[in-house]
């Protein structure tokens, strides 16, 4: 596997529990009565999540977003470009 889809599925990894993380804080500061920090912290950390996969998890030659379900891609969808290979 190249190191390219390494970096791929790690920020996939990251983002996801970012957004996991978010919603939990999210869902736990709704459940408080809607108490700011926990409901703050769970909106920062669901965007946070959202902003990494759209800026990291994207295609080393088109530059577009695969989607955070492109663990398992080999081609990219928008340019045909092999992912497996890294962009120099």
């Amino acid at each position: 596997m190249a190191r390219g889809r390494w970096k791929r599925r790690l920020w996939c990894w990251i983002g996801g529990l970012l957004l996991a993380a978010g919603a939990l804080l999210l869902w736990a500061g709704l459940l408080l009565g809607g108490h700011w920090l926990p409901t703050g912290a769970g909106l920062l950390l669901l965007l946070a999540g959202g902003a990494l996969a759209l800026v990291k998890v994207r295609c080393p030659f088109c530059r577009r977003y695969l989607g955070t379900a492109s663990e398992g891609w080999r081609f990219c969808p928008h340019c045909g470009a092999a992912l497996d290979v890294d962009a120099r």
